[in-house]
């Protein structure tokens, strides 16, 4: 079975709830992002572990990126990542951009 195509679940650290991904149904969406790392400053409601990515993303318009879901993939510099957080940076109801956390 190709990996690229295959399911698999994986279990929320923070919510014990398991994630089922589907490689098949995803949607692709190209956006921008800025790379930065976790700093030992402690964001309330994050487990973080070494190693996790830390990207803000926009889409290729404001408002265009769709809410990232835990357990999506991210791919960026040839490396793919797992979703394990996203929040909305938005006035309003207009979400500027994704400060996703990657793992």
């Amino acid at each position: 079975m190709n990996t690229a195509t295959r399911k698999y679940e994986w279990r929320n650290s923070q919510t014990g709830v398991v994630v089922t991904v589907d490689p098949t149904t995803s949607l692709v969406t190209q956006g921008y992002g800025l790379q930065d790392r976790y700093k030992g400053l402690p964001v309330p409601g994050l487990t973080i572990e070494v190693g996790d990515i830390r990207l803000w993303a926009v889409g290729r318009g404001v408002g265009t990126l769709p809410k990232p879901n835990i357990g999506d993939l991210i791919t960026m510099n040839g490396k793919t990542k797992t979703v394990v957080s996203a929040n909305p940076l938005q006035p309003g109801d207009l979400v500027l951009m994704w400060d996703i956390q990657l793992r």
